[in-house]
């Protein structure tokens, strides 16, 4: 995915639930480390960032550069529950 069509959707999110955008930001980067340790371990060392500003997200485990679309779909099924869980705690 694109950071532009990331941000896009992200504001599309913060419109319709009135959710801070931080929420979401760290929703998301948080879906996506749980993604990461699923496919690669808890003890991998992968850290998930996503650029406020392009929306681009940088996966690194170590030095080494991870493509989350790579991640698998158990993880991103994994991801999506999390998103849901989080986006239930901020409308409360």
């Amino acid at each position: 995915m694109k950071g532009s069509d990331l941000l896009r959707i992200l504001d599309e999110m913060q419109h319709q639930k009135n959710i801070e955008r931080e929420i979401i930001f760290s929703g998301i980067e948080a879906a996506l480390q749980l993604a990461a340790e699923k496919k690669y371990g808890e003890g991998s060392g992968v850290v998930v960032n996503i650029d406020r500003d392009t929306g681009n997200i940088v996966a690194l485990r170590g030095e080494e550069s991870l493509d989350p679309a790579e991640f698998g779909r158990i993880a991103a099924q994994s991801a999506k529950n999390v998103m849901i869980q989080k986006i239930r705690e901020a409308e409360c």
